[in-house]
């Protein structure tokens, strides 16, 4: 029977005690390192041709997936898959992965031990053989997360989607009570949404009522219309850095390398373009969303459920979710012969 070392790894970030490596390495180096320690059973339910449907199929309830879940992994296995993971998420992006994996084991004591609840019940999958050449995939995914990468001739080219959710919120009971997992993301998008005058207020509020749900949901390619709300350009310099420091907690999740390239593209398509929109009510306490939109992208938080202590955040890509830019598959598939 296999030991998982998840547990203790889980308690020792819980407890501050984990130092990441500085140097995060190569993401096909980790992956190759990664599949290399599973058995043969555990390889033939991780890996799919890079094509597979199931590339598509990602989720952010607690649902039956596909992959090797932490559960079946032993303390190696389990240091694999964290070196895997330094290589795209930041120290924080990585420490709040882990603590929304940790709010399922809230969540399993305070449901009187309910077995959906599992904080070992998050799966590595991928899609192709890691390699420098070519492109390959995979995606780290379970309740309230969902890391779906990329990567072509060696390199990361797309993060999206990419979910963060916690629930409970704040944790309210219990001897972790007051834990807040997405505290940040929270408190800096309120912060944006009292800075705003009356007159300011009456375009950044497009709903009076906040959607019981992210508006792109787990769907295959995000839909959300035109930008809505207020734009970078019509906001003053405070408002403006509130924008740009609320958009930094989602793109700092990732490391600095792939965070600052995310950045300058947001950069480069022009700040001006950037939209902030809040639907529901600015109390705490009460049921409220937010995104942030830009040319390319959208930034989805919403916070409705449970008496609004229950937060689901994505980030995906207008463009190039699952690394699937349709301008770069038609020169491929049109010009190719160029």
């Amino acid at each position: 029977m296999k030991r998982s070392g998840f547990g203790k790894v889980a308690v020792a970030v819980f407890l501050g005690t984990l130092l990441l490596a500085a140097d995060r390495g190569d993401v096909t180096s980790a992956a190759t390192r990664f599949i290399a320690s599973l058995s043969a059973e555990q390889k033939a339910g991780a890996v799919f041709a890079r094509d597979d449907a199931e590339r598509y199929n990602w989720h952010y309830t607690p649902v039956s997936r596909k992959g090797v879940p932490i559960r079946q992994l032993d303390e190696p296995q389990v240091d694999a898959g964290d070196q895997l993971l330094q290589t795209v998420l930041s120290e924080e992006g990585l420490r709040k992965a882990k603590e929304i994996m940790h709010l399922d084991q809230i969540l399993y004591e305070q449901e009187g031990r309910n077995p959906i609840r599992d904080p070992r019940a998050y799966f590595f999958t991928f899609f192709g053989r890691p390699d420098t050449t070519g492109e390959w995939g995979w995606r780290f995914e379970g309740h309230h997360l969902s890391l779906n990468l990329t990567v072509r001739e060696g390199k990361v080219v797309a993060v999206t989607p990419l979910f963060f959710g916690a629930n409970p919120a704040t944790v309210k009971q219990g001897p972790e009570t007051g834990r807040q997992v997405l505290k940040p993301e929270e408190e800096l998008g309120r912060a944006l949404l009292l800075s705003f005058s009356e007159a300011e207020r009456s375009k950044v509020v497009i709903q009076t009522r906040a959607p019981a749900d992210i508006i792109t949901k787990a769907s295959r390619r995000p839909e959300v219309g035109a930008p809505a709300g207020l734009s970078y350009g019509s906001m003053n310099a405070n408002q403006k850095g509130l924008l740009l420091q609320l958009l930094r907690t989602y793109v700092d999740r990732l490391n600095r390398g792939l965070s600052e390239a995310e950045m300058a593209n947001i950069n480069g398509q022009g700040l001006d373009r950037l939209y902030f929109a809040w639907a529901g009510e600015g109390e705490p306490g009460r049921p409220h969303y937010y995104r942030i939109q830009g040319p390319s992208f959208v930034i989805e938080y919403d916070n409705t459920q449970n008496n609004a202590n229950h937060v689901h955040t994505s980030w995906r890509s207008l463009t190039n979710d699952f690394g699937e830019d349709p301008l770069r598959t038609h020169l491929e598939q049109v010009h190719s012969h160029h």
